[in-house]
C-alpha cells in the first residue's frame, strides 16, 4: 500500500512538473492576472485529471529524480510560452497601434506592476475572452493530457528540428502582430504626409498642429473598425503543441 502511494504520488509530482509552468505562463489559465493559490489549486485540479486520463507512472531510482525534474519544467516551459505567443503579440500589436495613433493612455495592472497601453489591454482581454468563448480552454487542458502519451516522461529532447519549428511558430506571431499594427502605420503616415504637403501649399496656416489631433482621431475609427478582424488574425493557440514539439499533428 504504501508503495502504490509513493508510485502515485511520484506520477503526480511529475505531470504537476510540466503543467505548472503552462498554468503560470498561459493567459488562458490565468498567468499573472490570477492569485497564486488559485493558479495553484488549478494545477493541481489538471494534475490529477492529466495523471488519470494519461495513465501516467514513473518509477525511477534517486539517481535520475533530478534529470526528470528539470526535463518536464523545461518542457512545460516551452508549452507555456507557446500558448502565450498570440496574447502576447496581441499586447504588442496593440501598444504599437497606439504608439503610430500618437496616444500615451496606459492601462495600470495591479496584479503585476506593468502597464499595458490602452489599446494593447483592449486586445488583449477581447482576444482571451474570444479564446474561452471558442472552447480553447478544454482543448488546452486535453493537449496538455496528451502531451504525455506523445512525449513521455523521460523521452523529451530539445532537437534542432524542434529549435526551427520553435522559431517559426515565435516568427509566425510577431508577423500577425505587426500585421495589426501596420493600418496604424499606414494611417500615420498618411496623415504626416497630408499635412505636410498642406503645409507646403500653404505656409501661412499653421496647419502642423492638426496633425496629432486627426491620428488620435483617425486612430481611435480604426479601433473601431478593425478591432474583429484584429482578433481574427491573432488567434488563440489550440490543439498545436503537438506540432511544436514532435513536429506532427495527431
Amino acid at each position: 500500500m504504501t508503495a502504490l502511494l509513493s508510485l502515485y504520488g511520484a506520477s503526480l509530482l511529475v505531470v504537476l512538473l510540466r503543467v505548472l509552468p503552462v498554468v503560470l505562463l498561459c493567459p488562458l489559465l490565468g498567468a499573472a492576472l490570477v492569485p497564486g493559490p488559485v493558479r495553484l489549486s488549478l494545477a493541481l485540479a489538471i494534475t490529477v485529471w492529466v495523471r488519470g486520463a494519461a495513465g501516467v507512472t514513473v518509477s525511477l531510482d534517486e539517481s535520475g529524480w533530478v534529470g526528470l525534474a528539470v526535463e518536464q519544467l523545461a518542457l512545460g516551459t516551452v508549452m507555456g510560452l507557446a500558448m502565450s505567443w498570440s496574447y502576447e503579440m496581441a499586447l504588442a500589436a496593440g501598444r504599437w497601434g497606439d504608439l503610430f495613433r500618437g496616444s500615451s493612455a496606459e492601462a495600470f495592472n495591479p496584479a503585476t506592476g506593468s502597464r499595458d497601453s490602452a489599446g494593447g489591454a483592449l486586445l488583449h482581454r477581447l482576444l482571451v475572452a474570444t479564446a474561452c468563448a471558442g472552447g480553447a480552454l478544454p482543448a488546452l487542458v486535453a493537449e496538455l493530457g496528451r502531451s504525455f502519451l506523445w512525449s513521455p516522461p523521460g523521452h523529451w529532447a530539445w532537437t534542432e528540428d524542434m529549435v526551427g519549428r520553435w522559431v517559426a511558430g515565435l516568427s509566425h506571431a510577431f508577423e500577425a502582430g505587426a500585421v495589426v499594427a501596420a493600418p496604424f502605420a499606414l494611417m500615420a503616415l498618411s496623415v504626416d504626409a497630408s499635412v505636410a504637403f498642406l503645409q507646403r501649399m500653404a505656409p501661412v496656416f499653421p496647419l502642423a498642429e492638426l496633425a496629432l489631433p486627426a491620428r488620435l482621431l483617425l486612430g481611435g475609427l480604426f479601433w473601431i473598425w478593425d478591432l474583429a478582424p484584429a482578433v481574427q488574425r491573432l488567434p488563440a493557440p489550440s490543439s498545436a503543441l503537438q506540432q511544436l514539439i514532435a513536429g506532427h499533428l495527431p
